[in-house]
Parts: C-alpha cells; sequence; structure tokens
C-alpha cells in the first residue's frame, strides 16, 4: 500500500518547545496523519520509537536531555530505516555537515509554512515507501542469483578450455572428455563478443554481466551473461582466465518486472510533480520524447534509451521544493527567486540519490543543467565529467523550454529554438547531439512531438 492509500500514518514528534509540540500536533492531524508520540529528549526519542514503531520521526536538533537530534537519530538508524526529518533553527556549515552524516529525508529550517512541512512529509514517505519495495525486488533478485548454479570454465593462455563444472557442462552439451581439446572459439558463435571478452581480459583484467549467446547443446543457442576475470595463478591448472555464464532466460522476465516497478516508480514521481505543477509536468513529458528520439537517432541501445526517457521523465523533480508562485510567474524573476529555482537538481538528487535503482538516474538528473563549456550548474562540470544522458536531456530541455510557452513569455517557435541551440553547438551543448536534434528536426520529428503533446497535454 502506499503511504498515500487510506492508511494513516504515525508521526513521532521530538521537540523540546511545547508551542512548537501543539502547533505540529494540529497541523499533523488536520492533515490527515497521527501523532504516534510527542517527546523532548533524544532519550526518549529512542524508547519511543522502540514502543510506538512510527512510520516517520520529526526531530528537533536541540534537545533537552544528554543527547541531541543528531545523536539521537544516529542511534535510531542502528535498528531502524525510519525516515527522519530535521526540524532546527540552525543551519551553520558544522551543523549541515553532521546532519549528512545520519542520511536525513529532509531537512527544514525554522521557520516553515505548513506546505514545506507536509511536502517534506510525503516525499519522505513516498520515498521510503519505494526504497523498501525496490529493496524487496533486490533481495528476490539476490536469492535467485545466489540459489542458481552457473557454469564456469577455465581458459588457459593457448585459448583452450582447461576444466569447466558439471553446470557448464549441461549447459551446453560438452562432456569431460573434451576438456583441454575444446577452444574457446568453439563456445562462442559471435566472434566480435569473444574479441570483446578477450580484450578487456588483457586490459582492465575484467568483465562483467556481458550479454552475447554461446553454443548449447543440441544446436542450440542460449542467451546469457558472462563475467570473467584474468588468473594469475590456478593451481595445477595453467588458466589464462575463468569465465562465468549465467543463463539469462528466467532472469530476463524478472528483469522486465523490476523495470516495470521502476516504471511505476518513475511515474508515481511525475504524478507527484504533476499535482503540484501541471506545466513542470508537461514540460518533463515532452522533454521525454524529444530526449528519446535524439537517443534513437544517436543510435543507442534500447536499455540505454528507456533510461534517458525515464530520467528526462522526472528531471524537473526539484522543483516540488520550488514555491508555485516563483514558476508560474507571469514576469521576471530576481536573483533570489533564480536562486531557488537553480538549486532544483541538487534537490532532486538528494531525493534520489538513495534509491537504487540499475542506472545512474540520480546523477543524470543532477546533470541535466550543466553544459559542454563548464558554463552550467550546479558544479560547473564539463566535456566528459557530464553523462551522455544529462547531455541529451540538456538539449531537450532547452528546446522544449524555448519551443512552448511560458508564464513569462510566448513561445518562441521550434526554428528559433533549433537555431538558438545550434548556435551553441559545441560551446553549451554536445556536438553530436546537436546534429542529432536537426536530424530528427529536418525530418518533422521534433514538431510532431511538441506540438502533439502540446496538444494533448
Amino acid at each position: 500500500m502506499k503511504p498515500s492509500d487510506n492508511e494513516t500514518r504515525k508521526i513521532l514528534i521530538v521537540e523540546d518547545s511545547l508551542v512548537i509540540t501543539m502547533e505540529l500536533q494540529e497541523k499533523l492531524t488536520a492533515a490527515g496523519y497521527a501523532v504516534a508520540d510527542a517527546v523532548v529528549s533524544g532519550e526518549e526519542a529512542i524508547e519511543a520509537m522502540r514502543k510506538m514503531k512510527p512510520d516517520l520521526v520529526l526531530m528537533d536538533i536541540m534537545l533537552a536531555g544528554k543527547m541531541n537530534g543528531i545523536e539521537a537519530s544516529i542511534e535510531i538508524k542502528k535498528v531502524s530505516d525510519i525516515p527522519i526529518i530535521y526540524t532546527t533553527a540552525y543551519s551553520d556549515e558544522d551543523t549541515i555537515r553532521r546532519l549528512k552524516l545520519t542520511d536525513p529525508y529532509a531537512f527544514l529550517k525554522k521557520p516553515y509554512d505548513d506546505k514545506e512541512l507536509i511536502i517534506a512529509i510525503e516525499i519522505a514517505l513516498n520515498r521510503h515507501h519505494y526504497q523498501a519495495k525496490v529493496k524487496k525486488s533486490e533481495l528476490k533478485y539476490r536469492k535467485l542469483f545466489e540459489d542458481s548454479r552457473d557454469a564456469i570454465f577455465i581458459v588457459g593462455a593457448d585459448g583452450i578450455i582447461v576444466d569447466f563444472n558439471r553446470a557448464f557442462a549441461s549447459l551446453t552439451g560438452f562432456d569431460n572428455g573434451e576438456k583441454r581439446t575444446l577452444r574457446v572459439h568453439d563456445l562462442f558463435p559471435v566472434t566480435a563478443d569473444l574479441e570483446m571478452i578477450e580484450r578487456d581480459i588483457d586490459g582492465p583484467g575484467y568483465i562483467k554481466d556481458h550479454e552475447t549467446v554461446i553454443n548449447g547443446g543440441n544446436n542450440t543457442l542460449i542467451p546469457c551473461l558472462i563475467t570473467a576475470n584474468k588468473l594469475e595463478q590456478v593451481h595445477s591448472n595453467s588458466g589464462r582466465y575463468q569465465g562465468i555464464i549465467r543463463d539469462i532466460s528466467d532472469l530476463k522476465r524478472n528483469i522486465e518486472k523490476q523495470n516495470n516497478l521502476i516504471q511505476g516508480i518513475i511515474q508515481a514521481m511525475a504524478r507527484t510533480v504533476e499535482a503540484r505543477d501541471p506545466y513542470t509536468a508537461g514540460h518533463q513529458a515532452r522533454v521525454a520524447r524529444i530526449a528519446e528520439a535524439i537517443a534513437r537517432q544517436l543510435g543507442l541501445p534500447e536499455n540505454k534509451i528507456r533510461e534517458i526517457e525515464m530520467a528526462a521523465m522526472i528531471h524537473d523533480l526539484g522543483k516540488i521544493y520550488v514555491p508555485s508562485e516563483i514558476l508560474s510567474k507571469p514576469g521576471k524573476i530576481n536573483e533570489t527567486e533564480f536562486a531557488i529555482i537553480k538549486a532544483h537538481p541538487e534537490i532532486a538528487y538528494e531525493i534520489l540519490k538513495e534509491i537504487e535503482f540499475p542506472f545512474s538516474l540520480a546523477e543524470i538528473v543532477y546533470q541535466h543543467h550543466e553544459r559542454v563549456d563548464g558554463s552550467g550548474y550546479p558544479r560547473r562540470l564539463k566535456g566528459e565529467e557530464i553523462l551522455l544522458e544529462a547531455k541529451i536531456i540538456s538539449v531537450a530541455d532547452v528546446v522544449e523550454a524555448m519551443a512552448s510557452h511560458r508564464p513569462y513569455r510566448p513561445t518562441l517557435g521550434i526554428t528559433a529554438a533549433v537555431e538558438e541551440v545550434s548556435l551553441h553547438q559545441g560551446e553549451y551543448y554536445d556536438a553530436g547531439i546537436v546534429e542529432a536534434l536537426k536530424a530528427i528536426y529536418a525530418t518533422g520529428i521534433l514538431s510532431r512531438i511538441i506540438l502533439m503533446e502540446a496538444v494533448g497535454g
């Protein structure tokens, strides 16, 4: 059950101010939460955690008793992964540094408004909920992997397979009599795959989960993952490297289930943004379509295209912390407002970084405002420091923004948007990606995406 699905979530308040505690109790109750308990010290917080088993902790830093909020959180984290949101009037560098050591879900600086509080709680509860689901899925995957009997083989310096186990024999149809006569080339029908594996063995000395096919029994081809590592010494065998083969027929089905779960998480996050700011959600959907088209034009693998599309769908997730009056302001924003908006990539990164996706989702979103020449933000990365996925989303983001209506100006048009990006090709934006953009513009794909999505959304 999702945190928002007719289930009252219990919140523990740890606050030494009676006035603030009473205000929090009133606000939380009005928002539909249950207050599990309200305590004034870190020691009491630890005991209340054990007894009440709340779903979230609102933790002040300066507390009554010998233990402060950070110290209490450290103790709580030893026995529970419960989400903790800090509330404090202190925001000096040392406090922030100590806060980060406890991996908080959010940090609210007093005074904060009701909307800030509820948004922080909802994000924390949802993030914790989805983390638990992903973790459960990963545990199932790990058990499947550990219980499987992988096929193992050892290749000698002359390319002869000098040894293999029963699982290898069962999988491939080769028998023990063929040891030291079977060549590794006989195993791989795709010569280029074997050459790539051996190139990595000779270089880095290791290759992990390379997807390929091998020759099986009865003239069959077996889809599998190959993990191989260089061997320095293998007892009496003169082994050059060891390979592990894993049949991925069942695994592919499990991966598809996991991908569906991840897709569900992405869609849930996108809906969270949409509920607060439908404009941003429409922008994200169009950016995702443009980024997908660019990735296809570049000839990227299907799994990479899917990852780029998912990252683009929530690239502006951090804007849930930006006040709606700034996002929808019809006039020019001031420096303070722009600074708030510029914080959204880092906010999104903080939300996403602890959720274990099978690709670098948090980092891609974090980098989508970086520029090739280092003039972007928030970290002023440049060139190869920026992920390809982020470079693609960066171009798609800028084009969509210029080609669509904004609260503070009308659309500049698709042609003007492409021309503006082309003007900074190789400077702000990756040259190859801009060429791909121009290609989908020339074929009309870009116009169809922007115009059709705008009409539909």
